[in-house]
């Protein structure tokens, strides 16, 4: 396997991220004279082995996804005032710092940092709050000072029954989220609606005729997500079996040996005895001969237990190995084929929505609409203008879904590689 070299956040990945998010009716246009940074409004930088965050200076406005990489520090963020959303999980940070500058940090973010035990806020407006405290006391769990101020149990205690309501169905969503995270799916139940919320000419479009991707939208989230969470269990199971194997096997062999070496220590002692009281030179020779053999015979023993467990573990790991690696291809073919059927739901969604869509734009133009708002008039009365529109947005829509493709991709190769 090919060694990934550690990369810094540069103008070239940063260049390639913007052009790999633009709208791919405008995408060879932005290759070729560039997005500007202030409309940018978000960084996908997963997986792309990136050590170190830099060059994000010129991003004012954005939301910056850089999970599964190997960032060490949190470090030259300090421009990015308005920063909302910053991803950072399955990294290798050990400390919370540099991000004073970030006014615009939601505060549950911080939640995400399972290790924070010290946070200090004081000077912020949120101090101001009359449930700052109670909030961060139940919300970021662990933490040991807030503000220059021990927190104790009771605080805690406190905090956590004023928001126990939030704080279930917080940890519920958690729950769900880590099970579709292991299952790779993440993400899957709000693809569809991520994808329809984030397209602005399918919301200029919406209006003319809403509510047609309801059946479509749930076919695929019941299809996709059944089979990836059943597959995860199968993997689960797999895993647990091996371990299990792997455990029983060092239990029974550990119980042997020591049983072995309890005897041994046993008969060690009543020869230590004849060689201290023993005053019969022959007995003693015979002693000490008895001894050596033993020990000799001990070692022989445990040595052939020895190799006889690494050739169990040898087969059992194979095994794993081979089983594993079938789950994680089943999962990633029936992935594939997923995605393939929600490019056909995609595509039978388009097809319904432009002829519903162009149906009203035939009752506009025939003068059936009349009390209907500015904006959608302006938009009803040019058929092309309309068409570019429908063809913009299902553009979009299939660059969402192979991004999303290919995240699911790297993480079950992910999954496979740390498997082993």
């Amino acid at each position: 396997m090919n060694t990934i070299e550690p990369a810094v956040i540069d103008e070239d990945i940063l260049k390639k991220a913007t052009n790999d998010q633009a709208n791919p009716e405008i995408a060879e246009i932005a290759r070729r004279e560039g997005i500007d940074p202030k409309e940018t409004l978000s960084l996908r930088l997963d997986y792309k082995n990136i050590l170190k965050i830099d060059n994000i200076w010129a991003f004012e406005n954005l939301q910056i996804a850089a999970g599964n990489n190997i960032i060490e520090k949190i470090e030259n963020i300090s421009e990015a005032h308005k920063l909302t959303d910053l991803t950072l999980f399955n990294n290798r940070i050990s400390k919370l710092e540099n991000m004073d500058d970030l006014v615009s940090l939601n505060l549950a973010y911080l939640t995400r940092f399972e290790n924070l035990r010290v946070l200090n806020c004081v000077g912020n407006a949120l101090c101001k709050n009359s449930n700052y405290r109670h909030y961060v006391l139940a919300h970021i769990r662990g933490l040991k000072y807030l503000d220059y101020r021990l927190v104790d149990e009771e605080s805690i205690a406190a905090a956590r029954e004023k928001y126990i309501d939030d704080l279930i169905a917080l940890e519920e969503e958690e729950k769900l989220n880590a099970l579709h995270l292991a299952a790779h799916i993440e993400g899957v139940d709000t693809l569809y609606d991520d994808m329809f919320n984030t397209d602005p000419d399918y919301q200029k479009l919406l209006p003319i005729n809403p509510e047609r991707t309801a059946d479509l939208i749930e076919e695929y989230r019941a299809n996709l997500r059944h089979f990836a969470l059943k597959k995860r269990a199968e993997m689960d199971d797999e895993l647990k079996q091996f371990k299990d194997c792997v455990q029983i096997t060092k239990n029974e062999t550990d119980g042997e040996c020591i049983k072995m070496l309890n005897n041994y220590s046993h008969y060690k002692k009543k020869l230590l005895r004849v060689l201290q009281t023993s005053r019969d030179t022959k007995e003693i020779d015979d002693a000490i001969k008895t001894l050596k053999e033993d020990t000799l015979k001990l070692s022989d023993e445990l040595m052939s237990i020895e190799m006889q467990v690494v050739e169990q573990y040898e087969d059992v790991i194979k095994e794993f190995e081979r089983n594993f690696t079938e789950h994680c291809s089943s999962v990633n073919e029936y992935g594939q084929s997923s995605f393939a059927r929600m490019r056909e739901l995609e595509n039978e969604f388009h097809e319904r929505f432009s002829e519903s869509i162009l149906f009203m734009f035939e009752r506009f133009s025939k003068g059936d609409l009349e009390d209907i708002e500015d904006e959608l008039r302006d938009i009803l009365s040019d058929k092309d203008a309309l068409e570019d529109l429908l063809s913009m947005t299902r553009k979009l829509h299939d660059a969402e879904v192979q991004r999303d493709r290919d995240r699911c991709n790297a993480e079950i190769e992910l999954a496979e590689e740390n498997a082993y």
